[in-house]
Order: C-alpha cells, then structure tokens, then sequence
C-alpha cells in the first residue's frame, strides 16, 4: 500500500502537467490563429486601401513668406472607404529660405485637412472609392523660393502617395548679383529675378561704368538681339519649378536720363522671352518713349511697360527672361534703379 501511493502520486502529476501542456498548446494555437486571421484581413484590407495625390497647388503667389494653405487633390483609388481622418498620416518636406531641411509629421486637424469630399453623395463626411478629396495642408516655416517639396499621404492600412509642391509666384523683383546687394559691384551681362522683394538701399551697380547709383545703359541699343553689353541689361528667373502660363504681363521699373536732366527725351523697350538654355523665344515687347522723360523731377521716375493679350506657357526647366535696351530714341543715356527698397522693379504675371 505504502509504494502504491507514490506511483499515484506521480501519476496524478504527469496528467496535471499533461493537461496543462495541452491547453497552453490549445491557447497558443488560437492565439496564432487569431493573429493570422488578423494579419490576413489586415493585408485584405491594405490591398482594398489606395490613394493618389493628384495635384498640390498654392493658394496664393505672394512666395516670399507663404506657409500655405496648399491646396491637394488627392482620389481614393481603393476599394474600401476612410472615415476616420485621423488615423492617416501626412508627413511634408522641404528646404526653407535658410536652406534648412524641415521634415515633421502634420497634425489632423490643425496642419491639414479635408476640406471637401466630391462628389460625396455616399456616406456624406467619409471618403468613398472613386471620391476625390480636397485636402489643405500648411507648412511652417515658409518653402524656400525657387524651390520644391514633399507631401506623403498614407491610409490607415499603411498605403501612400507622395508628390512634389511648390509656389508659382506671379511677381519677380528684378534683382543685382549678389542679392540682397551689400554694395558696389561691376556690371554682370545676366542678373537674376526673384520672387522676394528687395530691402536694401541702392548701391552702383556698374562701378567700371561710372560712379551713380544704379546701372548706366547707353542709348543706341537696336532689337532683341542687341549684343553691345553696355546697351542692354538681362534679368532671367531661374529654371522654372512647374509651367507658367502667361495672359499678361506688366513691368514697373525706375529710371532717368544720365545726369536727371530736365525736359530730355527717354526710351526704354523690353523684351520678354522664353530661355531653353540655349536659345530664344520672343514672347512679346513694349517700348516706354517720353519726349520729357523727367517730367520735372530731379530723381528716378516710376514707369510702366505692358505687354498684353499673351497666351503662351514657359514650360519646367526653361526660364522667364526680360532684356533691356535704350534705343536711338533716346536724346541721352539712361539709369536705372532696382533691387533696393524705394525703387523696387517688378515683372508682375498675369495667368
């Protein structure tokens, strides 16, 4: 009796460990199998997620301090619907006026955004297959000009789109090189045009020319081709980040004859072209003639030339270009003002 009761003992042990074994197996397994089934309609429903970012334009061509709203259209090209926004992810991009890289993660709703849902005639306020959202997104601080940057959409189920944004300005200040100005320089065949206005005083910008503040052109120039460097000037903006379609275009800049002279006749022509790089392609002109340029002030006077009734798009890549000339027209040479702060030369774009 007395060697019967371990073995017993024993026995009742092996089952209670066996017993446990079996349902921790048992519990194991149905933990696995809920994950996968879990995994599975994940991945089921990741495979019905899809967006595409259409489109991401600015709201405003004031470039120079814009932090947005930019503006995105973005389809729901998947199978299945979003309703809580908060739940994606927007993460942006880009290099500002510093050259500072900013990479942060927006916050909904307070960075971006849905601002409208089309056409939204099912499940109003959530974002169906086939329906196309308009998303408003800010980014502080402002792009930097002439740049571009990036916008990551991404569904709950973890699939994204991106696309590239940047800000078209329809105003370009005519600038020196270096800009802003920090003093005297000679004169530079191609200066550049800027979105950001000037906030500087006004230096010499041809001290191998003379000693006045601004640029000396002499009269004479003859056409688009003029080749004479001290009978034309060229501003050019840059290689273009996106199309820019042109209606109109206005150009206010600031001159006077050599010496300010009184009662002398003046003449200043523009012309606006297209720059691939390596060639040319006239846009439109307009020449600016008063018999009194001065009108009599002894300083730089405010002119405007227009070139109107333009339909024609300067693609990506190529570049704005504005070329000077004083014409034989003139009685005298001529000076200009730009890139300072009271005499701030603009190229104004109408789309």
């Amino acid at each position: 009796m007395s060697e019967a009761v371990p073995g017993t003992i024993v026995l009742t042990i092996f089952m209670l460990l066996t017993g446990f074994s079996f349902f921790f197996l048992i519990n194991v397994w149905v933990e696995q199998d809920a994950l996968q089934n879990e995994a599975a309609a994940f991945q089921e429903a990741r495979l019905e997620s899809g967006l595409s970012v259409r489109s991401i334009t600015a709201t405003s061509s004031d470039c120079s301090s814009f932090t947005g709203p930019y503006v995105a259209l973005v389809a729901n090209t998947g199978d299945s619907l979003i309703s809580d926004f908060t739940k994606m992810d927007a993460l942006i991009d880009y290099s500002d006026s510093g050259s500072t890289l900013v990479v942060k993660r927006l916050t909904y709703p307070t960075d971006w955004s849905v601002a409208s849902i089309s056409p939204d005639n099912l499940d109003p306020n959530s974002w169906n297959p086939n329906e196309t959202a308009t998303v408003s997104l800010t980014g502080s601080p402002a792009l930097g000009l002439q740049t571009r940057g990036r916008v990551v959409l991404t569904t709950p189920q973890g699939v994204s789109d991106s696309a590239y944004f940047t800000c078209v300005p329809t105003q370009y200040y005519l600038n020196n090189n270096p800009t802003p100005p920090t003093g005297d320089t000679n004169a530079q065949a191609i200066l550049p045009m800027n979105p950001g206005a000037p906030t500087t005083t006004l230096f010499n910008y041809d001290q191998d020319r003379d000693g006045a503040a601004g640029l000396l052109i002499l009269s004479g120039g003859v056409g688009a081709d003029e080749s004479d460097s001290t009978e034309h000037q060229v501003w050019r903006s840059g290689a273009l980040l996106d199309d820019l379609h042109l209606s109109s275009v206005g150009i206010d800049f600031w001159s006077g004859v050599e010496n300010f002279t009184l009662a002398t006749t003046g003449s200043a022509t523009f012309y606006l072209r297209d720059f691939n790089g390596s060639s040319h392609t006239e846009i439109g002109n307009d020449s600016v003639f008063d018999a009194n340029w001065q009108g009599g002030s002894g300083t730089f006077v405010q002119r405007t030339a227009s070139i109107p009734s333009l339909d024609y798009t300067v693609p990506e890549g190529n570049e704005l270009e504005v070329k000077l000339i004083v014409d034989s027209s003139a009685v005298n040479n001529m000076w200009f003002a730009y890139d300072a702060l009271i005499y701030q030369a603009t190229v104004q774009v109408t789309p």
